[in-house]
């Protein structure tokens, strides 16, 4: 069958190709798969990241955002967005709070930086000031649907930010094309064709 000719597609070709590891970051509080994790996200600008419900997605991300305030080159000034259903908003306020040592902003209706909790929903009432240096989007699965106000919305979002981390615990729920528009919005310039992605797959 025909496959696109970029290297993602090339790998289903050549399944056992090796592919250069990052430097991996050990941190003693995780454990080895969330390191592995924290590890790509230091190394990676755009990632999608799939662990499975209770594996500890929020303590890798909190984590990740401690490391870019200290090693990273924008330090303390690092702007973060999280987006994340309503109902998670407590949980990232507390992790926020342990391991960055910050309340964060919930909600506002101005982004002027520092670090951000807010809902897909309201994104469009923000005005924002200054540009999203991280933007984690939690519960990606809200975004499978191509057609989507929700996708949209993110799309348009991504303009303004940096580096972009999209984490599910599910990122698909009736077959694997729910992904597609994930992996769009992460990486347009491979995911180009919704048709190509679910044929192969």
């Amino acid at each position: 069958w025909y496959l696109p000719e970029n290297a993602f597609y090339r790998l289903l070709l050549d399944p056992d190709k090796k592919i250069k590891p990052y430097g991996r970051i050990e941190l003693p509080n995780l454990y080895p798969y969330q390191n592995d994790c924290l590890s790509q996200m230091v190394h990676q600008t755009r990632l999608l990241v799939s662990l499975s419900p209770g594996m500890g997605k929020t303590v890798v991300v909190s984590e990740f955002l401690r490391y870019l305030r200290t090693y990273g080159e924008k330090g303390s000034n690092l702007n973060t967005l999280i987006v994340a259903p309503k109902a998670l908003h407590y949980v990232w306020k507390q992790h926020i709070e342990k391991y960055l040592g910050i309340t964060p902003t919930i909600r506002s209706y101005g982004f002027v930086g520092g670090v951000e909790v807010t809902n897909i929903q309201h994104i469009s009432k923000v005005d924002f000031v200054t540009d999203v240096d991280v933007l984690i989007v939690d519960e990606s699965i809200q975004l499978k649907n191509k057609d989507s106000q929700n996708y949209r919305i993110i799309k348009d979002l991504l303009s303004i930010c940096e580096s972009v981390y999209f984490l599910s615990g599910s990122p698909y729920s009736k077959n694997i094309s729910d992904l597609w528009a994930q992996l769009n919005l992460l990486y347009p310039g491979i995911f180009t064709s919704y048709w190509d992605f679910a044929k192969i797959f």
